[in-house]
């Protein structure tokens, strides 16, 4: 069974001369977009799926790890996993009254509100 994710990686306090090769061993386990390439830190995003059983967890350790061996040592390695098959979500159907109201007025949208 595969699930949806979007994983979010961080990597900072790594060998400069090994950034390359981090992002490359990253690179190899999720299809990663590095949205920031900077001397301090490393931070990528995608979306794709896990499969044959893996927890997000064990994604993020086998990450870690590609990571760290790619470092030639420890480095800092934060990972935030997204499952996004099951999001909370609002759902509206819209019915005729409000079709009639909302296009024959200049109606503006009632703001949103945390209580119902």
């Amino acid at each position: 069974m595969s699930r949806h994710f979007a994983m979010e990686v961080t990597v900072g306090e790594f060998a400069q001369v090994r950034k390359d090769q981090i992002k490359a061993a990253a690179q190899e386990l999720w299809n990663f977009h590095w949205f920031c390439d900077a001397e301090t830190e490393l931070v990528g995003d995608g979306e794709s799926w896990l499969t044959g059983g893996e927890s997000d967890y064990g994604f993020a350790c086998r990450l870690a790890k590609a990571i760290w061996l790619a470092n030639g040592g420890f480095c800092r390695v934060a990972v935030n996993a997204t499952y996004l098959e099951s999001l909370p979500y609002e759902s509206y159907e819209l019915t005729e009254a409000e079709f009639a109201r909302l296009t024959t007025e200049e109606v503006q949208p009632e703001a949103a509100t945390d209580s119902p």
